[in-house]
């Protein structure tokens, strides 16, 4: 039961994960109640990339709360201490002699029988020192952020000013990946995302305030045929604040695809393009006035 939003970014997933290596699970074994405040405590919300680190962080201290109650029972069927026990595979064993064990169902009968429903509790909140007193320091600020690059292969019609990507090779460090799968479609989904950001995507107003584009028709998004060749990389690494290695990659996967589009039209025409987007129409005016003339 967590209170942490799955708003697309695929929470749900990565956090069953966390918890099911932690308790020696299998994905299925876990089922997630989020969002009800009845039943979970508050958080802080799904924003500044930070799910994955933090309530990763708190659903695993909430497994480990688990474990030292089926531990405390286990060790006792099994004649040893609590802290040689170890999970995998639907199993509560002891580390150093594996064959010697009992299944987690077993153990959690037995800590029902004994101390009552099997419940833990967790939480997480950042290293102390790393807020301040800027605007949004109160929500508590991510303890570690992740790093990427962006290489950004286009071509530009000077008569046009049309700009057509061609590829995309992204590189990011997310630490420890949980799920390869959701880390290449966040990646890609940004890419796209930064492909509208930068060429097409604009709220225009007249001059009373009142938006002229406020719809899918006006407001024009990437299309799939405007989307290119992607190759999306995990650079390997390790966050040891993060749960498993763990870190973002959310917005951060994000920001260097604003600035390789931008580097890559100057790098093609030798303009320097400075507000966003970058229209065709603003691409052959900034021409024209390179070659000293009016359009």
């Amino acid at each position: 039961m967590i209170a942490a939003a799955e708003i697309g970014q695929g929470s749900e997933t990565v956090l069953a994960q966390v918890a099911t290596e932690a308790l020696g699970l299998a994905y299925g074994d876990v089922t997630m109640a989020d969002c009800d405040s009845e039943i979970a405590p508050i958080d802080l919300g799904s924003y500044s990339s930070r799910v994955t680190l933090m309530a990763g962080n708190a659903i695993k201290a909430t497994a480990e709360d688990i474990n030292s109650k089926l531990y405390r029972v286990a060790a006792r069927e099994l004649g040893c201490e609590p802290d040689a026990l170890a999970s995998e595979g639907r199993r509560i064993f002891i580390e150093t002699a594996p064959h010697i064990g009992m299944d987690f169902a077993k153990a959690a009968q037995l800590c029902l029988s004994a101390d009552g429903p099997l419940v833990g509790t967790g939480c997480y909140e950042p290293p102390s020192g790393l807020g301040g007193d800027f605007k949004g320091a109160t929500v508590g600020t991510s303890p570690a952020f992740s790093f990427g690059s962006s290489v950004c292969e286009l071509e530009v019609d000077p008569e046009t000013g049309v700009v057509r990507i061609i590829r995309f090779t992204d590189a990011h460090d997310s630490g420890t990946v949980i799920n390869p799968v959701a880390f290449h479609g966040q990646v890609e989904g940004s890419i796209v995302m930064g492909v509208g950001e930068v060429l097409s995507e604009d709220m225009i107003f007249d001059d009373k305030g009142r938006i002229l584009n406020p719809n899918l028709h006006d407001y024009l998004i990437p299309s799939i045929g405007d989307t290119p060749e992607i190759e999306s990389i995990a650079v390997p690494s390790y966050e040891p604040r993060g749960p498993y290695g763990a870190k973002e990659v959310g917005e951060g996967s994000m920001v260097p695809v604003l600035g390789s589009i931008a580097n890559a039209i100057y790098d093609a025409i030798g303009v320097r393009m400075t507000e966003l987007p970058i229209t065709p129409q603003k691409l052959l005016e900034a021409l024209e006035k390179q070659r000293g003339g009016t359009r």
